[in-house]
């Protein structure tokens, strides 16, 4: 009776280490030491290099820092959560990015705070779809890192492309519209503000004629504009009103 029962608590303490192990590769969040950590030993020497200068370059062009990591498994966490942990260890802020990859459960996080973003989440889940999950599809690890980089400097260039080489039209369109309406509404404004001086200068020309008519020869006053007339008739109840105050002034200037 004691073999079998303690065959099954033997058992039982087996399965439950197996349980409460932790998956193998699996690597905690940690301080990153450099731009580009490769603890899966996912990368060649050469790729290794080419992925530390597309990051270089990403920072040249943007001054925005990527961080690249490789482990073999994130569990028993999910990717999202351990690269949030690993930012928070490493002290990264706004201008820092960070692209985990763990290549034994082919599962990756790109996060990429607002300001490295350029203020645009729709470019950078581009950047996911169209750049990095291809190439981790084909087990291209250091094309994914790349993908990152570039398609990272293409948001500052004005668009993301997936094409691979992180330039579009979008953001170019856009500032070439933005440019073309600006010259319209200055062309405009100088079309209204022309448009008011020739108005100006001919209804003066047009009271300065009418000042040389006489006001008694209806034919002569009825090719004047109304607006002339009008303006010349308060201009002549002014000088008429001046003088009648000049005459009175005299007037009892002399009576005293």
């Amino acid at each position: 009776m004691r073999g079998p029962r303690l065959l099954r608590v033997l058992a039982a303490i087996l399965t439950a280490a197996v349980l409460l192990a932790p998956a193998a590769g699996a690597e905690p969040p940690f301080r990153l030491p450099d731009y580009v950590t490769d603890n899966a030993a996912a990368l060649s020497d050469r790729q290794l290099e080419s992925v530390q200068q597309a990051v270089d370059q990403l920072y040249r062009d943007r001054r925005v820092r990527l961080w690249v990591v490789f482990v073999d498994s994130f569990a028993p966490q999910g990717a999202v959560t351990w690269a949030q942990q690993t930012r928070i260890a490493s002290d990264l802020g706004d201008e820092d990015a960070i692209l985990a990859v763990a290549t034994g459960q082919r599962s990756y996080a790109f996060l990429v705070p607002s300001a490295a973003a350029g203020g645009s989440s729709t470019k950078v889940d581009d950047i996911r779809r169209d750049r990095i999950e291809p190439a981790l599809r084909e087990g291209d690890w250091a094309g994914a890192a790349t993908a990152a980089a570039t398609g990272l400097a293409g948001i500052g260039a004005g668009g993301v492309s997936a094409a691979g080489n992180g330039s579009g039209g979008g953001g170019g369109s856009v500032t070439g519209l933005l440019v073309f309406a600006g010259i319209g509404l200055l062309l405009i404004a100088g079309m209204v503000f022309w448009g008011r001086r020739r108005r100006r200068q001919r209804h003066e020309a047009d009271v300065a004629a009418a000042r040389t008519i006489d006001p008694t020869d209806p034919a002569a006053l009825a090719a004047v504009p109304i607006d002339a007339l009008d303006e010349l008739s308060r201009s002549i109840v002014v000088e008429v009103d001046n003088a009648v105050r000049t005459s009175a002034n005299e007037l009892a200037l002399a009576v005293e």
